[in-house]
Order: structure tokens, then sequence, then C-alpha cells
């Protein structure tokens, strides 16, 4: 209902800025660029193979398959835990990442999955790794991401404690390195594939913003 008394307008008009406001934050997350972004639909973009045994080697890059359009895949090739380096264009001073989302598209030929996580290096040799849900089954494209704070569970890959906020902070404003794990399973025969990776405004935090619309709006009304 709308009061009928001298301030009418007022409400009105408030709540209709509240709910503006609050349509053109959403509209405006959906078209924000990434801070980091690959396709693949004309390359591999510098990803490379990395394993915890601090070996590398070259991604396979197809240009149909993915989820659509391109995408890359590797198999693993030595005894450690293999996943997919991220090139130069996610490293050096990523402190505007911090309380945003990593996601990604994985798929693998493992029947049974287990074991997702992407892992993060500072300049120091700080590493940290944060698990992801792992695909639900073979051959399928399944839609994975992390958040890039303390808030997600994150740990110290040396003694698997809770990554602190200054750590985190720290990692993100000079990052090393950054790679997201592939293997689902112990032993080589296995081949894990990636698309459509994106460093991107966490969908909670542009709720905050909202919020705070409508608290601007309330604020406005009880003038």
């Amino acid at each position: 209902m709308t009061r009928t008394d001298t301030d009418g307008t007022t409400y009105r008009w408030a709540a209709w800025a509240a709910a503006g406001l609050i349509v053109a934050t959403a509209a405006a997350a959906a078209h924000a660029a990434p801070l980091a972004s690959s396709t693949f639909d004309t390359g591999d973009e510098g990803w490379v193979c990395v394993s915890t045994l601090m070996n590398w080697w070259p991604v396979t890059w197809s240009a149909t398959g993915g989820n659509p359009g391109g995408h890359i895949y590797g198999s693993d090739q030595d005894a450690g835990a293999f996943g997919f380096g991220a090139p130069p264009t996610y490293l050096g001073d990523k402190g505007d990442a911090y309380g945003q989302a990593l996601t990604f598209d994985i798929r693998t030929d493992v029947a049974n999955p287990v074991g997702g996580w992407v892992g993060l290096e500072g300049d120091d040799g700080v590493q940290i790794t944060c698990p992801y849900d792992d695909p639900g089954g073979p051959n399928a494209w399944y839609a994975r991401s992390v958040l890039l704070s303390e808030a997600d569970d994150w740990t110290y890959v040396d003694t698997g404690d809770p990554v602190s906020h200054d750590d985190m902070v720290a990692i993100l404003g000079d990052l090393e390195g950054l790679a997201i794990a592939a293997e689902f399973k112990e032993g080589l025969d296995e081949t894990s594939r990636l698309d459509n990776v994106f460093l991107m405004p966490e969908p909670a935090t542009l709720a905050l913003v909202g919020l705070g619309a409508m608290g601007l709006a309330a604020a406005r009304r009880r003038r």
C-alpha cells in the first residue's frame, strides 16, 4: 500500500529508486569485465600442464569439444598430482581479486572422480589450496568455482591450517602461481579438460551492494 500523506510521493520514489539500484547493480555485474579470462576459442592462451613434483608439459588445444567452442586438455605424466597452470595474465598483482570468484568448467574421463582443488603460490613460496566440488561423472562438463577469500576452505600446503586474512591478501597481491588440479584418481591413465576460466565478481558480494542500496533508500525515507 502507498501512504497518502504529504510525504507519499517521497516514499514511492524512494522505493522505486531502491529497486532501480538493485536492478542496475545486477545488470552491471552480469556485464562486468573479468580480471582475467580464458575461453580457448583460438588457442591454449599460455596454459600448461603442471605437477606437484614441479614438472610441467604442454597442454593440447582443440578448436571443438569445449563448453562450447575450443578447450584445452592434458593427461597425467608423472607420479604427482597434475593440473592446469595459469599464464601470466592471472598472476602478479591480483589484489583486486580478493573476495571474488575463480570459475571454470572441468571435464574428466574418470568414472568416479575425487580430489579437485585450486592452488595458489605467493612470492615468498607460501602455497595454499582450496577444494572444489569434484566433477559429477565422466565425459561431461561441470561448472566449478572457488572464492578467493579466507572465508572459503583455503589451507596451507605445509601445515593444513586455515589460511589467514593477511596471508590471503598478501598472496593475491603478488601471485606467483595458480593451478587448477585435474587429477581425480591414482595412476597415469586419465585425461582432463578445461574451459571457460573466469576471475569474476562473487554473486554474494553483489548481493551486499544491493542491500546497501536498500539501506540508503530506507535512510532517506526516515529524513
